[in-house]
Parts: C-alpha cells; sequence; structure tokens
C-alpha cells in the first residue's frame, strides 16, 4: 500500500507498519482503539526496522494541536461570507482515482 490512512492504533497500526509499500507513507490520525484505555503508551518492536528497510515514513495530524487556529478563521470565514467578499477558489491540480492518493497527500 502506497497510502495508509490509520485511525484505530494498535494491531491496526502494526497491520498498517507492516503492509505499507517500500517508499510509502502511513498517515495518523488517530488511535481510537486507545481513547478508553487512557492513551497507554504502545509498543511496536521493529517499528524503525520496518521503516528503514522500505524508506517508508509515517507522518502524524493531530487535529487539537491546530484549535487555537480554527475559532478565529471560521469567525473571519463567517464574516466574509455575510458581506459576500468570499470567493471560492479551487486548485486545479487534477487528481483522479485511487492511484492519485499518494499524490495529493503530498501535494497537501
Amino acid at each position: 500500500l502506497d497510502l495508509v490512512y490509520e485511525s484505530v492504533g494498535g494491531d491496526m497500526f502494526d497491520a498498517a507498519v507492516n503492509n505499507v509499500a517500500k517508499g510509502g507513507t502511513l498517515l495518523v490520525i488517530g488511535m481510537v482503539a486507545q481513547y478508553t484505555k487512557g492513551w497507554p503508551k504502545s509498543r511496536h518492536d521493529g517499528l524503525a526496522e520496518k521503516l528503514l528497510w522500505k524508506s517508508a515514513r509515517v507522518q502524524g495530524f493531530f487535529l487539537p494541536h491546530y484549535h487555537r487556529r480554527m475559532l478565529p478563521h471560521l469567525q473571519r470565514l463567517g464574516r466574509l461570507m455575510l458581506a459576500g467578499q468570499l470567493r471560492v477558489q479551487v486548485d486545479p491540480t487534477p487528481f483522479v482515482g485511487l492511484e492519485s492518493v499518494p499524490a495529493a497527500v503530498a501535494h497537501l
């Protein structure tokens, strides 16, 4: 798998690491399996070796790290929309099909 979107953690994280392709990316956006357990530290023996062997990477994105930015931006967007000043722009870069997902993520 060139790109793995992982939000469960635990055994699913291990499976994702084991199945990410050479040069692939593992995008971690959560660990729902840990939430009800008080976020115990996890162990993933051999993680560094597996990533090195595959030239793969793990990228984390934790939304609460961006919470201070959200409210002011949402308020500003609301004001612009109500004033009719909000112009929508769409990035014209085409991404079509599942095979383009890794390129789309890199484009972010």
